[in-house]
């Protein structure tokens, strides 16, 4: 999904009110609110690395550890994270949109898989990466308050 097909499903939008039920609104955009709020928190600034550097070197960023959130280097994967209600399936649907050419790279984080590294001047080298999740424990983390909240609702 890109981001204008992702606007039209935000919880401000007419078409949206519409069609879900105050209530029921009010705990789906809570609970994508909350979910993508862990998920973008989780993700920290790359530092930078500073051993073996050469004068006139760019300095490299380190990554994150298998297992723990991804480090952010350009901040875009932050920038990109949003929520959305799906009319069809009645749910709220969270996680990065696509930004520019579609590379897969927020999936390849999330679960693992292989990367096509590309750096000017050299030939794309494919590297396996290892799972870096962010989305999947910010939602663990807000599925309990979720059922709390539609406890709540039901009554």
């Amino acid at each position: 999904m890109n981001f204008e097909s992702v606007k039209k499903t935000f919880f401000t939008n007419a078409a949206i009110k519409e069609k879900i039920d105050p209530a029921m609104r009010k705990v789906f955009s809570k609970f994508g609110a909350f979910v993508r709020q862990r998920a973008k928190t989780s993700i920290r600034k790359a530092p930078k690395q500073k051993k073996n550097a050469k004068p006139g070197q760019k300095e490299k960023r380190r990554t994150s550890l298998p297992g723990k959130p991804p480090l952010s280097h350009t901040g875009l994967l932050k920038k990109m994270i949003y929520f959305g209600y799906d009319d069809v399936q009645k749910v709220v649907v969270i996680g990065p949109v696509q930004a520019g050419s579609n590379t897969g790279a927020p999936e390849t984080l999330e679960e693992g898989g292989t990367a096509v590294i590309r750096v000017r001047g050299e030939k794309p080298k494919t590297v396996k990466v290892e799972p870096r999740p962010y989305m999947q424990p910010a939602f663990q983390g807000a599925f309990n308050d979720l059922q709390k909240d539609l406890k709540d609702f039901i009554k």
